[in-house]
Parts: structure tokens; sequence; C-alpha cells
């Protein structure tokens, strides 16, 4: 390997966009800074077609061929006033941005609104901590319109006169985020069960759940009370929705949530409008916006059911294994709710209700 600081040129020809041969002169180097290895190749045409010095070429793609290899995620190159330079191709993909396309765009335009005042403070100290580099978790702007974490790098080398840039380095962490977000999440309620809240805050907090960590979701759950389904939560499911599932027994029950019932296991419909489950009712979706829909039995550990756990979308969709996952995760929880509030209804109903009789406790 080239030494820290090192810088390796080579010349050669290249042929360029009208097909002619130019000579050009590349000259590759490399910045040490703590565990962070920055490579910037510089590419400059020379006045004259040079003899191609195959030897250098050669020295400096093997000295530098491993550095290359492990370059992953985003690689992109900025001025002082964030506008970006550069951006690796092949790096792109992570946020799904023709890398071309980010020329000359400004940093903030991909942040979260949520975030932007503190990746501009972190930017403007990597400016004024030349040669240090700054790791911040950021979320930003996906070319589909959603977020993605990334863990940002940046070092500013803005000094130096052979890059006179800022790098920033960038790894796609929006899994790890979502599962920490979920743990966080299943966690509060298990502790709201323990704690024996109401059994309504609970579902709403399961359905919050599925929502934060599905993009464009709309969650309810409906529970099972003498096989007909009644109202558990749904706070954002449109109302017509909604009542034409409360009350429903089993020949009436439909869509996703009649799939799941009847078959006991997760039903997906990716478009309402090509679906037999919705045939009967297809204009009421279409009025109320709903598209694709995902249901989830919730059984208890007798494996008798409980009710159903219904995602809503008001799009066509592919739904991912992550997002089944968080909803399959969320009708456990709900399972578990609904035992424990059904647990502590008949314990309620036996202090307060004669063994034998069934009659109330005559008071004192």
């Amino acid at each position: 390997m080239p030494p820290t600081e090192g810088v390796v040129v080579a010349r050669c020809r290249t042929r360029v966009i009208d097909g002619e041969v130019q000579g050009v002169r590349i000259t590759l180097k490399r910045s040490d800074q703590e565990n962070t290895t920055i490579v910037i190749a510089f590419v400059e045409p020379l006045d004259s077609p040079q003899t191609p010095m195959l030897s250098d070429l050669y020295e400096a793609t093997r000295n530098y061929s491993a550095l290359f290899q492990n370059l992953t995620d985003i690689v992109a190159v900025c001025d002082a006033d964030g506008r970006i330079k550069m951006v690796l191709p092949g790096t792109g993909s992570v946020l799904g941005w023709d890398p071309r396309s980010l020329n000359e765009r400004v940093l903030w335009d991909f942040c979260h609104p949520d975030e932007l005042e503190q990746a501009k403070a972190a930017f403007e100290l990597m400016i004024h901590m030349p040669g240090v580099p700054i790791t911040r978790e950021f979320r930003v702007l996906h070319a589909a319109s959603t977020w993605c974490w990334l863990n940002l790098k940046g070092v500013s080398l803005l000094s130096d006169p052979q890059i006179g840039s800022v790098i920033l380095i960038a790894n796609d962490i929006t899994e790890r985020r979502q599962a920490e977000a979920l743990q966080r999440n299943q966690s509060e309620i298990f502790e709201l069960i323990a704690c024996r809240a109401k059994i309504e805050l609970i579902l709403a907090r399961i359905a919050q759940l599925v929502e934060e960590n599905t993009q464009g979701a709309r969650a309810g759950i409906f529970v099972l009370d003498d096989d007909r389904l009644k109202l558990g939560i749904a706070p954002r499911v449109p109302a017509p929705l909604v009542d034409s599932i409360v009350g429903t027994g089993r020949r009436r029950w439909f869509g996703a949530i009649r799939g799941a019932l009847i078959e006991q296991r997760m039903m997906v419909v990716e478009d309402t409008t090509s679906s037999e489950l919705y045939a009967a009712h297809r204009e009421l979706l279409e009025d109320v916006g709903i598209r694709s829909s995902i249901a989830v039995p919730i059984a208890d550990d007798d494996e008798s059911l409980a009710g159903a756990l219904t995602v809503y979308f008001d799009s066509p969709r592919y739904t991912s294994e992550a997002e089944r996952t968080v909803a399959e995760n969320a009708a456990r929880l709900a399972a578990i709710a609904l035992q424990r509030h059904r647990a502590d209804e008949r314990l309620s109903h036996l202090a307060h209700h004669d063994k034998l009789t069934n009659l109330p406790n005559r008071a004192l």
C-alpha cells in the first residue's frame, strides 16, 4: 500500500466522447484520518497525447484496487457551502438517485426538516475542524419520496491543495434504526400490558406502532365477539369502511379480514380493484380511497381467534418482508393484550358474582 498522505501519478491515453484518443494524467491522492481512508482520483487532460506509461498506471491501480473494491454505499464530494460536486458512480443506488443528477445540488435539499438545523451545525463544525472526521446520523430523502437513515462520516479537506473539498461517506442504517425503534415500541406496549392499562390505550399504541413502521399505513384492530366483529381501534381507517366491518358475522366478512380469519393466516391484497375478496365492496373502497390491504389474524395461546389486525393503503403496493413482520408482531402483541384483558375481566366477574348462581354479590 502507498504511504499515508501519498500521491501516485500516472499518464495514459483514453478515448473521450467524440472517439478521439486523449492523453490524460491520473492523480490518486490518499488521506488517512483516524479509522477513515479517503482516496480521490483526479483526471486531467494533457495538451498533447502522451505515450502510455503502463507501468505507472498498473502500479497505481494495484496499490489502490483494494480500497476501491471496499468502497460501499455513498461517497460524495462537496464544497464549503454544501454544494455537491460529485457522487461516485454506483453509490447512488442507496437513495435511488442518478448520481449525475445530484451534481450542483445542495445537501440541505435532501435533509429531513426535523434534522435540518442539526445537519447544518454538524457541517459547520466539520468546516471549522479540518482533517477531523465528524460522524452523525440523519434522515435523507430517497428518490421514492421516503426517508432513509444514513450514518454519515464527513471530513473537511478544503485546505488540502490536492483535494480542496469536503468528503462525505455514508452507510444506509435504515433497517437498524427501524429495528431499534420497533424494539422500543414493543417494550413500551409490554409495559402498558403489565401495568394493566386500558385495553383501548394498548390497542391504540399497537396501531400506532404499525403506522410508524409502515409507510402510508392506516392500521385498525377488530375484535371478535361471538363471531361478530366489533371495533377495537381504527383511528385513521375511513369511517365508512369501519362501519361496513363492525357488526358483521362470519357470512358477511369481506376483504383481507375475511381471508385472514377464515384461513387463519396473513392475507395480503396488493390491489383491491382486482381482488375477489373485495368484489362486492369495490365502490366503497373507491369512495374512501383504499387500494390495498393486509390482515393478520389475532389468535390466543390456544389458537382460538380473538380478532384481526388490518392495515390499509391508499395506493396499490407491494408489501415488503419487513412490513409483514411488523404486522405479525403487532398481531401477537394484540393477542397478548386481549388475552390479559379477558383474564382480568373474568377475575373481576368472579370477585363480584356468586360462583354457583352467577348472581352479583350482595353488598353488606
